[in-house]
């Protein structure tokens, strides 16, 4: 799945009325209690069978414990020591995989690296406008070019 899910113009609306309604902001408390309606656009985006959504939680958790393991790498005191690649995400569990073991295999890595190169690039074009980080988006432009991307990252 895309972390940039598409959702329908209703839900959109339906967002924004709650968001309105609760002078501007937008808390995920104030949308599950306006989606326990049947009849809000929202309703459908959520489980409400309570065991399931107990189990649901559950793996939620789970993989929030997973992403705080931290190792030491090289010289940076703290990484995490599982990271999640695209093409694991796309099975039907996921899964996590040891750094080491990504960064001592050829295809994983490059795989990792670009993924990291997409983050940067969609981290570019949202804050791009930020004086301070430009300098550091003229880098990451610099790696994608050495390694044959097409540049994204304009700096």
């Amino acid at each position: 799945m895309s972390s940039r899910t598409e959702l329908s113009g209703q839900v959109r609306e339906e967002l924004e009325r709650v968001r309105r309604k609760h002078g501007g902001l937008l808390r995920p408390v104030d949308v599950v209690k306006r989606a326990r309606n049947p009849e809000s656009p929202l309703h459908g985006s959520f489980t409400w069978n309570d065991s399931v959504a107990a189990h649901q939680y559950r793996l939620v958790q789970a993989r929030w414990l997973i992403v705080r393991v931290t190792v030491e790498q090289a010289d940076v005191p703290e990484v995490q020591a599982y990271v999640s690649l695209p093409s694991d995400r796309l099975q039907d569990d996921g899964g996590y995989r040891s750094l080491a073991d990504v960064l001592g295999t050829p295809e994983w890595y490059e795989e990792m690296m670009a993924e990291a190169l997409d983050v940067l690039e969609r981290a570019k074009e949202k804050y791009g406008m930020l004086r301070e980080l430009k300098l550091a988006f003229e880098e990451v432009g610099k790696v994608a070019q050495r390694r044959g991307r097409k540049e994204k990252v304009r700096a």
